[in-house]
């Protein structure tokens, strides 16, 4: 009974726990921003950052159209640690960022610690300046359609696969066809017309990248942040700090800095078991914080 009464203690405490992590973020910020800018007002400076693999443009778009509205928000850094996503969204993002450059006028940089390829490069190209660490990985600009193959493998089963179609190419790419060359040209002719458009997009933001030399920086290379800089991928190497510098000296701000994250929109079970592009779970924190106090950090050690 004791033990009983001792887990189930435990379990209450956890939950209120929870339920107050839950509460007391939005509570501390709502009064934080209605109450301490007027006691020591700073200079505002937007933070989106960009992991994982681009799927979707809605979620980056809202966020940054949102920053750039703000007449508060001085400049806007995109910190990104990506290796690409889709090639519509990636688009997409980069457009959005053109447009709102222009409609509101403000400072975009991208900062990248340690890897922004492929679509996210597509992303990163669109801003004003681009800050890498000498050993990120940038670049990998070049498109492609997986195909696997699996018609050989089902056949030694004995196993037989067919379709119904209507369409001369419906069936491109499927991977349980044997492969022809009319598919093949027809796949072909949609990666070359998209990697068209990733170069010209590219070449006109980027405006020390000539377009006639893209195939020495657009054949699909990854290239370290130094030798993305070296080849005007990138414009500087550096750190947090400098892009920190860069912002000074472009909004001219010389007092402190409130770097505004976007708000974590998520549902409660979604902070409880899920993990955003930046922050960890609720219960993900929990776990960190124990394994810290019993110094053993599990999977969390950093990896090289």
């Amino acid at each position: 009974r004791c033990l009983m009464r001792s887990i189930t203690e435990f379990l209450k405490n956890f939950l209120i726990f929870i339920v107050i992590l839950q509460i007391l973020p939005p509570l501390f910020t709502s009064v934080k921003e209605q109450y301490y800018g007027l006691i020591a007002p700073k200079a505002r400076v937007a933070v989106v950052p960009i992991s994982g693999m681009i799927t979707s443009s809605e979620r980056y778009i809202k966020t940054v159209r949102e920053f750039f509205k703000d007449p508060s928000i001085r400049a806007i850094v995109l910190m990104i640690n990506c290796s690409g996503g889709f090639a519509g969204s990636s688009q997409e993002i980069h457009h959005a960022l053109r447009a709102f450059k222009l409609a509101y006028q403000k400072p975009l940089i991208v900062f990248v610690e340690n890897i922004c390829a492929s679509g996210a490069y597509y992303v990163a190209s669109a801003a004003d300046r681009i800050v890498v660490t000498p050993s990120a990985f940038v670049g990998s600009i070049g498109v492609y359609i997986p195909q696997p193959q699996l018609d050989e493998f089902i056949g030694q089963f004995k196993a037989r696969y067919g379709v119904i179609k209507s369409g001369e190419y419906k069936t491109a790419g499927d991977p349980f066809l044997p492969p022809n060359q009319a598919n093949n040209a027809m796949l072909q002719s949609l990666t070359d017309d998209t990697y068209e458009q990733f170069v010209d997009d590219v070449a006109s933001t980027r405006p020390h990248l000539k377009k006639s030399q893209h195939t020495e920086w657009a054949n699909g290379r990854v290239f370290t942040g130094r030798q993305a800089v070296a080849l005007n991928l990138a414009d500087e190497l550096g750190t947090r700090e400098s892009v920190e510098q860069i912002i000074r000296k472009k909004v001219s701000i010389d007092g402190d800095i409130e770097w505004i994250k976007p708000r974590d929109e998520r549902s409660f079970m979604a902070r409880l078991f899920g993990k955003s592009s930046d922050d960890d779970s609720y219960l993900e924190t929990f776990f960190k914080s124990m394994g810290e106090l019993l110094n053993f950090h599990g999977p969390y050690a950093p990896l090289l």
